[in-house]
């Protein structure tokens, strides 16, 4: 399934970018509170029965493995760092690399060292190794505390054996006959879900926020007015102000200037975000009916067009008021102001085709917006089309779109998935929680 690989990549690339400062942080204590490797490396079972070398945080002695492969809750191998990595399952993190390698997926079987695998019986061993084994599935939700089970047992290996796996495996089987887009975020919601209570709740929503019932809250209202407004405002400066770097001794009252227009790229991220949450979540309401993504389709391209006409009408104005309109000998061919670019940043391949209309460089956040509002759509058809047909050449589309474009767009298209996502999803938290939330969010900013 090309849509879930495609899912798989991206979710797994934004995973270790937004999760760096954490996965250094981790790294260093593990390596600070006992001697050995940060990473520790188990041969597992993958898809078609080829073996890898699934990677997790180092939770216990080196040596720990000699002692047995099964590990019970308060293992007396464990070291400090890794009991409370194992409580939270954080030592599952670094699996986000196997995911990238195509070793393994964000949902699917857990991947079993080869002496278990043996236990399969042979009609349900090919049927598992099928597909490529995952980080988390409803088995790892129901057995998130197996640790504990094996505890209470007189013979670990062998409630393992005969209690835990053969359920396991019935799980397993039910995943890969019945596997879908829309079952695995559930799966993957879910295991949020279980990881973050009590502290907060995930619930999937039916339906997205955006109905006349549930108006976005004013903190939404407020930001996206405060991102529309700074992005205007370096468009603006960007414009009729030279740079600030190429002034030796700019005035006080410029440099005041510069600092207050300097977060256009952050409100630019923030619109991704909350692009994908209004566009991705009201075309998720939508499809379905009947001439959906047509709607779709023109209600964006009419969109685009009523902010850039009037903008490209006001950079002419602002060209010839200031001769670089007029300075331009040539404004034929790929040049900043000729009709080729114009054109060009229309049709959205500036920054790819063509430079960027008048020279003005936050346009190139337009283009990324563009080619998001067609790949979603190409997405939803490869996951859900009507036909066969319809799925694979949705899927081959959008793989051809991406591998058109380049890293820093798809990676803020991850930004605009999960905008979409979160328009289906009702986070429940206490206050302590959501500040919490809120300043990890403002450091990263």
């Amino acid at each position: 399934m090309l849509a879930k690989r495609l899912f798989d990549v991206a979710a797994a690339l934004a995973g270790l970018v937004l999760l760096a400062p954490l996965l250094l942080l981790l790294a260093a204590w593990i390596k600070c509170d006992s001697p050995g490797p940060v990473l520790f490396r188990q041969r597992r079972v993958g898809r078609h029965g080829r073996p890898f070398d699934i990677c997790k945080f180092r939770t216990m002695a080196p040596s720990a493995e000699e002692a047995g492969q099964l590990s019970v809750a308060d293992d007396a191998r464990a070291t400090r760092a890794g009991r409370l990595l194992r409580r939270h399952k954080l030592d599952e993190l670094p699996q986000l690399l196997n995911v990238l390698l195509g070793q393994m997926s964000l949902v699917g079987p857990r991947p079993e060292v080869p002496r278990y695998v043996a236990h399969y019986p042979p009609a349900a061993r090919a049927l598992v190794l099928s597909v490529r084994p995952g980080i988390t599935d409803w088995a790892a939700i129901r057995f998130r505390d197996e640790g504990e089970i094996l505890r209470r047992a007189v013979d670990p290996e062998q409630a393992y054996l005969q209690q835990v796996l053969p359920i396991k495996l019935e799980y397993y089987l039910r995943y890969v006959r019945e596997r879908s887009f829309g079952g695995d975020l559930r799966i993957v919601f879910s295991t949020l879900a279980v990881l973050l209570a009590p502290a907060a709740r995930l619930r999937l929503l039916k339906h997205s926020r955006l109905t006349p019932r549930h108006q976005p809250s004013p903190w939404i209202a407020l930001l996206r007015g405060l991102a529309a407004l700074q992005v205007a405002a370096a468009h603006l400066r960007a414009q009729v102000f030279p740079s600030l770097r190429t002034l030796e001794h700019p005035p006080l009252w410029y440099q005041a200037l510069a600092f207050a227009t300097g977060f256009a790229q952050l409100a630019v991220v923030l619109f991704f975000v909350l692009s994908g949450w209004l566009v991705g979540g009201s075309l998720l309401d939508r499809y379905g009916r009947p001439h959906a993504l047509r709607d779709y389709g023109i209600d964006r391209l009419t969109r685009l067009w009523i902010v850039l006409l009037p903008a490209f009408a006001l950079m002419l104005l602002l060209g010839l008021a200031d001769g670089r309109l007029a300075a331009s000998a040539d404004v034929g061919g790929g040049q900043p102001w000729s009709l080729l670019t114009l054109l060009g940043n229309l049709a959205g391949v500036q920054t790819l085709a063509v430079p960027t209309f008048g020279g003005n460089f936050p346009l190139w956040s337009l283009a990324n917006e563009t080619w998001y509002y067609a790949l979603f759509p190409l997405m939803l058809l490869a996951a859900r089309g009507a036909t066969v047909r319809v799925r694979l050449g949705a899927a081959m589309a959008a793989l051809a779109i991406a591998s058109r474009l380049p890293p820093a767009m798809l990676l803020y298209f991850t930004l605009w998935l999960l905008g979409a996502g979160a328009s289906r999803v009702r986070w429940d938290a206490g206050p302590w929680w959501r500040r919490a939330c809120a300043a990890a969010t403002l450091g990263v900013a």
